[in-house]
């Protein structure tokens, strides 16, 4: 009785792994390659039975957060030389600083012992010290690596939301660790770290919600009607596609010249 058991465990233990295998086997993958420039592009990698608005939305989100922590290096390696900012009717050149009265007063202002001034005007120049100084620089390089989009295409690596995010939480917990009183609500540093900032050029190509369309070879995958990727790239797995991002409206010149393209290539041929 116990050797049946033991057979029929097994056997359910063998029957249970082959069906998760042949499920498993079942899920074709697509791989979207989303690129506008070289410094501006990932591989994506999702199910052909994913719809199209989930597929945007991830999309959306990965895009914006290579910008956020591109733009928040740029901040990070201001604020690891020059220290937080001034507050925004100080900010001026240091040496032409003056006190309510207009009167320089450069001079008579305490400087702490990593005083650096910063050539814009826009930041104390209260540095941390060197070595918090080096914490916030070191993940700062490891996250422009990890923005480094062109070299993540070249390798084939995949991105997803959660790359992203946890690179956002090294950067945080660096700002922490430099600044454990942390930084006032008009540094650029805090106000990226929470989501509340002005755009700049810097962070132009960032969507806003439900304003990005997703096109690939010159149509557009049309969203708010449960469409799936695979009724554009069908169901093959592993189809690797070169998608497309765009502000709404922006695609119909794109299509229109990929159609005059294709007329074009077609009278060459009737006349050859």
């Amino acid at each position: 009785v116990r050797l049946r058991i033991d057979l029929k465990a097994r056997f359910g233990q063998a029957t249970l792994k082959f069906s998760e295998s042949r499920f498993s086997f079942q899920l074709n993958m697509v791989i979207l390659h989303v690129k506008k420039t070289d410094d501006l592009q990932f591989l994506y990698e999702t199910s052909v039975d994913s719809t199209v608005d989930n597929t945007v939305a991830e999309l959306v989100e990965i895009w914006n957060l290579q910008i956020l922590i591109r733009r928040l290096c740029d901040s990070l390696e201001e604020l690891a030389k020059y220290g937080p900012s001034k507050r925004p009717d100080k900010q001026c050149i240091d040496t032409y600083q003056t006190d309510d009265h207009g009167n320089l007063n450069n001079d008579k202002v305490p400087k702490g012992p990593y005083y650096c001034m910063d050539p814009t005007g826009r930041r104390t120049g209260e540095a941390p010290e060197p070595k918090l100084a080096e914490v916030l620089l070191k993940q700062v390089n490891d996250a422009r690596e990890l923005t480094n989009s062109k070299q993540h295409v070249a390798r084939g690596i995949k991105i997803t939301p959660k790359y992203f995010k946890d690179c956002l939480d090294c950067l945080r917990g660096a700002v922490t660790i430099a600044f454990p009183e942390g930084l006032p609500e008009y540094d650029e540093v805090r106000q990226l770290l929470l989501g509340d900032w002005e755009c700049d050029g810097r962070t132009m190509e960032m969507f806003e919600a439900g304003e990005a369309e997703l096109w690939w070879a010159g149509k557009q995958m049309e969203q708010g009607q449960e469409r799936a990727l695979r009724d554009y790239v069908g169901r093959n797995d592993k189809t690797k596609v070169i998608a497309k991002l765009q502000r709404r409206g922006g695609g119909k010149l794109t299509a229109w010249c990929f159609e005059f393209v294709n007329c074009v290539r077609r009278c060459s041929r009737w006349g050859a």
